[in-house]
């Protein structure tokens, strides 16, 4: 199971540590007072270990107003904290709050008492802070930091917001001294002798329990309208499919988590423990629910509370999931049909917008259904939390575990909402998809011309070119073919009559309608293609140092004068990945210093360089020998690093993602610097490819996103709607470097170094005959083109002042960067912004934009096989339409020979598909 953070500070775990910052200090300074407090289980003195261990005392509510009125009439000047009133302040909001949710509800004698509950518990709080406040001098915080009021409502002037796609949402703020409470140390204290100290806790009250269940399923809602605010800014085109499904993914992963700390607050003896109906019901319950009439959840008065818990999504999970259990095969859905959403969902009576849920649950859950079974003896391409949540909810009600999670109900009902967001629109996520499919496509199909016409290096050769194939099979099982729908056309024809009406059974399932329905697993699927696609291609570029040597060589142009034209796709690498990283410190300015600097990031020592090294026999003074061992692109991306083995594992790997500290501050730091970028080589480099690279903030949501950073590096917490946020900004300012076309830019670059080389002559075999094997025309020595043309510039540097003015001599010494630099402008000139216009067009279209393109299956199949058609059949089916099923073709019955693609390449699979009794195409071993 995937992990979230600890440090992530739900509304409860505040509110608990909150009053226990009170109550302890309550507690002990009345003790100081003279107060009287005994604790239970005193030591007895037997022992000195015993009688030097913490004493528990337990606190009544009504010894709160006792111990604050000790210590307001003890007579001695007791200076309070202001982070203890700071602290109080925020229980007797949170507390309101509570009590006002409940005021709202309309109940039985089990809410009044709830009410009167809740009611005393603020009035005592209340008192507290009465009789401190007044009578006792506080210590205030520094002037240039304000305390504010956090959880109250009403203070307006709380400095906080939440920065995300849509406006209107506040960010709830910790104040700075509630902040220095929960710092933690830096340096390790030193060992002290251990002293008697009391330890100070409330009396649980069932309250408590209730205000522990309306923090859990408020903090849940929070999330879920979070969530419905990302999909609607998808539906406007402000996010893309990417950004929201990674989110709403990793939602689920924090609401998983939540559930699992909120079942450790139950007492322990509670009937089912932590379970939706002991949980849930209990609300329902106290509401009044119970002595309602039958189906009060369909009425108009109940109908708030019951979307509120999610009553009916778990309802319908629950049959779903029951009838399936008593079933040894499969179940198809329990109401078919096409929602419509012509009429305004709030226009919907409760009963009908159940059955909307009813229809596009039972639906969801048939093909969940149908999927598990064809991945049973495959590996999952993509890793989606609710799919695999729902499948393991299948099991266990097998196994006889009849309780969903709550995580799951809720993730489940956010489905639902994703839908109604989206409405008749809900393809639209298959669309992207298979636009995002149908670049990774044109992009193999430019390398794959490529690679024909250059040798393999010894770093990167044919089989390495596997992985891109990879790629490509899973496009064609996953998204070209609809694998779903022919293994449901089948258990439909096999199982459908005796489970359903004949004329249900006899319908043709429209195609794709797995994906068609399910954006989020789109968005999952083409964060795997991408996320992917950038991690080879980075590799690859490593392998050929073709990238890194046009950089250095296009910085130099620049810096030595010789080129005035600015090359917007090289400029973009060096703010995607750094100059640090791409030349190691600040750009070089001078012959000498590009020289050593290129040096450096191909493997040279440093030694090299030093003046008073010892020369090798046969090697000149300034040269070094340009080692296979290359610093390579250093992948900084956040996203990458965090989410890469999550949804694009290597083979063999687990899947796994564990958010740590230090990718938590990854998130932020990356979140709050949107507006900080390395200087561009030339001063001529345009705005829209900076802003394009940046996707820059505010001035007002930098400071906000900067203040959070610092303030989470200080205290380790954070809320979950403050990580959700600050990963949807990571996303956002790292859309173009996630999609930067490396592999064209690897072409361009490997072109231009042929011609820079071709246009050296036979000059450098000339000048270093000893180190002919470079320039033997063997393409993975390319790269060091660029360190042979500045070492034979930075001899300038060796000359004196009359050499330096002889035509001969500065045309021996310069003229290799001077035909270089103009390659190189020329180059720039005619397409220097080519990738950078690629990545603008597809932010366009990923954002919605009018100009989006619409993807057909036909197009794929075109780019896949070309005019032989789909796997090398020679025809196209032009009867495959959208409204039809997807035809599979039959293959040949199964054989131990490996099959081979139209490429040439082996298939992965071992086995081919057979034909099955029932004249189905018997499904092949799917790839992974």
């Amino acid at each position: 199971m995937v992990t979230t953070p600890s440090f992530l500070f739900d509304t409860y775990k505040r509110y608990k540590d909150q009053t226990q910052t009170f109550i302890t200090w309550l507690g002990e300074t009345a003790r100081q007072c003279g107060q009287s407090i005994q604790p239970e289980g005193m030591a007895k003195g037997k022992s000195k270990k015993k009688a030097q261990a913490p004493l528990v005392t337990k606190l009544a509510l009504s010894d709160i107003v006792t111990l604050a009125k000790a210590i307001s009439q003890s007579g001695s000047a007791v200076e309070i904290p202001s982070n203890i009133l700071q602290s109080l302040k925020f229980v007797i909001a949170q507390r309101k709050k509570c009590a006002a949710w409940f005021s709202q509800q309309h109940g039985d004698e089990t809410l009044h008492k709830a009410n009167e509950g809740h009611s005393f518990v603020i009035d005592i709080f209340e008192k507290a802070f009465g009789i401190l406040s007044p009578s006792t001098n506080q210590t205030q915080p520094p002037a240039n930091k304000r305390a504010t009021v956090e959880g109250n409502e009403d203070d307006e002037d709380s400095e906080i917001e939440f920065i995300n796609s849509f406006a209107g949402l506040e960010v709830e703020d910790f104040s700075d001294t509630e902040v220095n409470s929960w710092a933690q140390p830096v340096t390790v204290p030193k060992k002290k002798k251990a002293s008697s100290k009391n330890i100070y806790e409330m009396e649980n009250s069932e309250e408590d329990l209730l205000f522990n269940l309306f923090c859990f399923f408020s903090d849940l809602n929070e999330i879920r309208t979070y969530l419905k605010g990302l999909w609607s800014d998808y539906h406007q085109g402000k996010l893309d499919l990417i950004t929201v499904s990674i989110a709403t993914d990793t939602a689920f992963d924090i609401i998983d988590r939540a559930e699992e700390e909120f079942v450790h607050c139950i007492p322990p003896d509670s009937q089912n423990r932590g379970s939706y109906v002991n949980s849930a019901g209990r609300l329902w319950n106290c509401m009044g629910g119970h002595s309602a009439k039958e189906d009060a959840e369909y009425t108009e008065e109940f109908y708030p509370l019951t979307d509120w818990l999610c009553l009916h999504t778990y309802r319908t999970l629950y049959q779903y999931l029951a009838l399936l259990a008593t079933k040894d095969l499969f179940v198809p859905a329990m109401e078919f049909g096409t929602v419509d959403h012509s009429t305004p969902r709030a226009k919907l009576s409760p009963r009908q917008k159940a059955d909307q849920d009813s229809t596009i649950i039972s639906e969801f859950m048939f093909f969940i259904e149908l999927v598990s079974a064809a991945l049973a003896t495959t590996k999952s391409p993509f890793h989606d939390k609710l799919c695999k949540g729902l499948a393991e909810a299948m099991l266990n009600f097998r196994r006889g575990d009849r309780t969903p999670r709550i995580w799951l109900t809720f993730a489940l009902q956010i489905y639902l909402d994703i839908h109604y967001i989206l409405k008749s629109e809900v393809k639209r996520g298959l669309d992207d998809l298979r636009r995002i499919s149908m670049r990774f496509v044109d992009i193999m199909a430019e390398y794959s011309r490529f690679v024909q016409n250059i040798r393999p290096s010894e770093k990167w050769d044919a089989d390495n070119d596997m992985v891109f194939n990879d790629i490509t099979y899973f496009i064609q099982y996953w998204v070209y073919d609809d694998f779903v729908g022919a293994h449901r056309a089948r258990i439909i024809k096999n199982h459908g009559t005796n489970r359903q009406k004949v004329e249900e059974a006899k319908k043709k399932p429209p195609p794709f309608q797995y994906l068609s329905n399910h954006p989020l697993m789109c968005g999952l699927m083409a964060a795997s293609i991408t996320l992917n696609l950038q991690k080879h291609s980075i590799a690859c570029c490593e392998a050929w140092g073709t990238l890194m040597s046009v950089a250095h060589l296009y910085n130099g142009s620049i810096q030595l004068g010789y080129n005035k034209t600015s090359w917007p796709d090289v400029e973009a690498l060096v703010q995607i990945h750094g100059e640090g990283n791409m030349f190691i410190g600040g750009l070089p300015k001078t012959a000498p210093e590009c020289y050593r600097r290129f040096g450096l990031v191909n493997g040279v020592s440093p030694r090299n360089h030093a003046p008073d090294k010892r020369r090798q026999p046969g090697k000149k003074s300034g040269e070094a020998i340009f080692s296979n061992k290359t610093r390579g692109i250093i992948n900084n991306s956040t996203v990458s690093a965090i989410f890469l083995h999550r949804y694009a594992p290597a083979k063999g790997e687990d899947p796994h993602l564990e958010l740590t500290l230090p990718e938590v501050e990854r998130i932020l730091n990356q979140s709050a610097a949107r507006q900080d970028s390395s200087p561009a080589i030339s001063n001529t480099i345009t705005k829209s490819t900076s802003s394009l690279l940046l996707d820059q903030n505010s001035p007002r949501e930098s400071a906000i996103e900067t203040r959070l950073a610092k303030r989470f590096e200080k205290s380790h917490k954070l809320t979950p709607i403050e990580l959700l946020t600050s990963l949807v900004s990571t996303l956002q300012s790292e859309h173009a470097a996630m999609h930067f076309p490396y592999l064209p830019m690897h072409i361009r670059c490997m072109r231009l170094l042929r011609a820079v080389l071709t246009s050296l002559g036979n000059e450098p075999k000339e000048m270093y005959p000893q180190y002919i094997r470079f320039w033997d025309a063997r393409d993975q020595d390319l790269r060091h083109v660029t360190g042979w043309i500045f070492m034979t510039s930075s001899a300038m540097d060796h000359l004196t002042t009359e050499q330096r003015n002889d035509k001969e001599k500065f045309e021996k010494y310069m003229g290799w960067v001077i035909k270089a630099s103009k390659l190189v402008e020329k180059f720039a000139k005619e397409k220097g912004g080519k990738e950078m216009e690629k990545v603008r067009k597809w932010k366009e279209e990923d954002l919605g934009s009018f100009s989006r393109r619409i993807v057909t299956l036909k197009d794929i199949g075109l780019a896949l096989w070309g005019e032989a058609g789909p796997y090398g059949t020679g025809k196209w089916e032009e009867e495959v339409k959208e409204e039809e099923v997807v035809k599979v073709k039959k293959r040949k019955p199964r054989k131990k020979k490996k099959k081979k693609n139209a490429s040439g390449h082996e298939a992965p699979n071992d086995e081919g598909g057979g034909e099955c009794e029932d004249g189905f195409e018997e499904l092949p071993e799917l790839v992974g």
